[in-house]
């Protein structure tokens, strides 16, 4: 006997079938090597030598190994960032599941503090549970920027997944959230106005340009 997949099968076994006068058939049997890799079905061959008293018909026969893993259930984020403007609409994060679907999964999401701050740059997300279906592939969850009045520069947050039943977590169980500005920079520039030469001190006004209506402005001046 010559097995073709010597990984699959143990080594290599040969031996010698005897028939007993009247006896029709004979069994052999053929060790395998389990794994929990996720394969197609695999053959080997037996090869029947040297009949004694006999004549061979068929000298080769052929087994089937067929697979029994199935692929592991992986849940992760759909991609590694996801981007929010601060005014706009909710933004929309989502959450994938690979592999064997047939039963439900859970996970949970949570965001935490990067450069943004929970309360004051996005509405603070507890800890939330996500439940997919058998056979559900994708869901999708919430996020929402907290829109402010201050011009800065782009701040982000981390996404994270949590605690999977049935299933694991894959490489993208982290995700980062990026907020970007929407308000305008204040320059503080403009024109000042001596208000009156007598008085003592003296009295300027100072008018800035391309400054937002609701910002308080300032700037320092000597004379």
């Amino acid at each position: 006997m010559q097995p073709i997949y010597r990984l699959e099968c143990q080594t290599n076994k040969s031996g010698t079938l005897t028939f007993t006068p009247g006896q029709t058939s004979k069994t052999l049997t053929v060790p395998i090597i389990g794994d929990t890799t996720v394969e197609p079905d695999e053959t080997f061959v037996v090869n029947l030598t040297s009949p004694t008293n006999a004549t061979l018909a068929d000298a080769i026969g052929q087994g089937t190994i067929q697979n029994d893993d199935v692929a592991a259930t992986t849940i992760q984020f759909s991609k590694p960032s996801f981007t929010s403007t601060e005014g706009g609409n909710t933004t929309t994060v989502t959450i994938s599941r690979s592999g064997t679907l047939a039963n439900s999964s859970t996970v949970q999401f949570y965001i935490s503090n990067g450069t943004a701050i929970a309360g004051q740059d996005f509405t603070d997300s507890s800890l939330t549970n996500v439940t997919f279906a058998a056979d559900e592939k994708s869901k999708t969850v919430s996020i929402s920027p907290i829109d402010d009045l201050l011009a800065e520069p782009t701040e982000f947050a981390f996404l994270r997944l949590i605690n999977p039943t049935n299933g694991t977590l894959g490489g993208q169980d982290v995700a980062l959230w990026n907020i970007e500005d929407n308000d305008s920079s204040t320059i503080v520039a403009g024109t000042t106005n001596l208000m009156s030469q007598s008085s003592d001190p003296l009295l300027a006004s100072y008018e800035p340009f391309n400054v937002l209506d609701n910002m308080a402005t300032s700037a320092n001046f000597f004379v």
